[in-house]
């Protein structure tokens, strides 16, 4: 049975569950003139947003808020307070 080094499981991991946009960038970020930088991960917020639309335990009736169109963002209902 072939093993897999860690670094090729994660990739295999990530290809097969399509988590690949999820990772971050790193950027480096000089913080004072030129005396330190920083690596700084940036994540992409479109990924991040649509994982947790297109996650099915997340996207529940009862996990809304009661008389909330969810595709509209209005209330369905009067709001009396």
């Amino acid at each position: 049975m072939k093993m897999l080094s860690r670094k090729n499981l994660l990739k295999r991991v990530a290809e097969v569950y399509n988590l690949i946009t999820l990772a971050p960038t790193i950027y480096k970020i000089e913080v004072r003139e030129n005396t330190l930088l920083t690596s700084v991960a940036v994540f992409d917020l479109r990924a991040q947003v649509l994982s947790i639309l297109h996650n099915n335990q997340l996207m529940k009736p009862h996990n809304f808020a009661p008389d909330y169109d969810i595709f509209t963002g209005k209330p369905t209902a009067p709001i009396t307070h």
